[in-house]
């Protein structure tokens, strides 16, 4: 079901961002600068996805995991120096540089952009599935989960931040998982699955200690990547979520069998290392 705010909101963005983009009054950042390279870079099925979004309508399976797999940037993308000074450099900070009297994206910064670009067409796109499960989970908070910061405190900053980890992890779930067949279509295997990421946060952030800021623990996917310093502040975190009254059961038993494959994953990589 989408609410008439929610869906006027998205058609407000998604024809934003499909308009011809045009400079006579200045460029703002970075607004223009996603227009800019959906108008000079997107194919016509790209636009035809944010028409239909524009519309407020559900997108195909595949077209969603088209969405993903172009939001994630690749290994070795990164952001490149800056090199010039004055408003040159300033332009170049957001990938921007002026040619023949036109603006244009700096080449070696598209891969860049093209991730920002998915980036916030998945966040406003996903709103509907989304927000009202951070409005029952967080019902006090106002949760933004884009690039940009939208808060001062840092520990409000830091439950946004959080959240919107436990949105990549679910996403990337979506192109890399291993239950993504367990579901009929996105929109269920989405709801579920940001749902127990959101519950972990909130079980995570009720459990803090004197406003402090908190940060993901990747319980349901895997610890291989994570500090080996945090393990005090992760197993805290472990013991509090499998005490919690708020985590449903099948939830705990699922974090549960998790970190038993994971612990047997690990076990399987020092045998074959020490080998």
């Amino acid at each position: 079901m989408k609410y008439i705010g929610e869906v006027n909101m998205k058609r407000n963005f998604f024809s934003l961002l499909k308009k011809p983009f045009n400079s006579k009054g200045g460029i703002s950042f970075p607004g223009d600068i996603l227009t800019l390279y959906v108008y000079n870079h997107f194919s016509q099925e790209e636009k035809n996805i944010l028409d239909k979004l524009e519309r407020g309508e559900n997108l195909e399976n595949s077209e969603y995991q088209h969405l993903i797999e172009s939001h994630f940037m690749k290994p070795g993308e990164r952001n490149q120096s800056i090199k010039k000074e004055g408003i040159e450099a300033s332009l170049e900070m957001f990938g921007i540089s002026i040619i023949d009297g036109k603006y244009e994206i700096i080449p070696e910064r598209l891969p860049q952009i093209r991730r920002e670009v998915y980036d916030k067409i998945l966040t406003e796109g996903l709103k509907p599935l989304y927000q009202p499960i951070l409005n029952n989970m967080f019902p006090s908070n106002e949760i933004s989960l884009g690039i940009w910061p939208s808060h001062a405190e840092e520990d409000l900053q830091s439950l946004d931040s959080t959240l919107r980890i436990a949105l990549q992890f679910t996403l990337f779930e979506y192109i890399h998982g291993e239950n993504v067949d367990d579901y009929s279509d996105f929109g269920m295997f989405f709801t579920n699955e940001f749902n127990k990421r959101a519950n972990l946060v909130k079980s995570i952030w009720i459990n803090r200690k004197n406003e402090s800021t908190i940060k993901y623990i990747p319980i349901y996917e895997n610890f291989r990547n994570y500090k080996k310093q945090d393990a005090v502040y992760t197993m805290d975190i472990i013991k509090k979520f499998f005490n919690s009254n708020d985590i449903l059961l099948n939830e705990k038993s699922e974090i549960e069998n998790r970190l038993i494959s994971q612990g047997k994953r690990q076990k399987y990589r020092t045998l074959t290392t020490v080998a």
